[in-house]
């Protein structure tokens, strides 16, 4: 984790779950900074702008392997901003990829 035993205590007693995410990091200083994924558990569930969604796609493109991504898309109508409401109001969307590159 990027944040001390007592940032994540303090971030526990707030009501907070305690995790926080920080793409900008493994941005800056590489995906070796981040901790391995556990593919023995379900995907963690995050959220990411528009524009970094874009940019994470045309990078995964570019790698030119088949992949298949799985998300929701929010709905105009979702700008709610009770506690988690806006998630329901959301397009599941399937995006796969052959593996031919940015042109597929």
């Amino acid at each position: 984790s990027v944040h001390s035993k007592s940032a994540r205590r303090m971030l526990v007693a707030a009501g907070h779950s305690g995790r926080q995410f920080n793409p900008a990091m493994g941005r800056v200083l590489g995906s070796w900074v981040l901790p391995p994924m556990n593919t023995s558990e379900p995907m963690t569930r995050y959220t990411v702008t528009a524009l970094e969604f874009r940019r994470m796609l045309t990078e995964a493109r570019q790698a030119a392997e088949p992949f298949v991504l799985v998300y929701s898309r929010l709905l105009p109508s979702s700008s709610s901003t009770t506690t988690e409401a806006w998630r329901t109001a959301s397009m599941r969307v399937t995006e796969k990829e052959e593996g031919g590159g940015a042109g597929d």
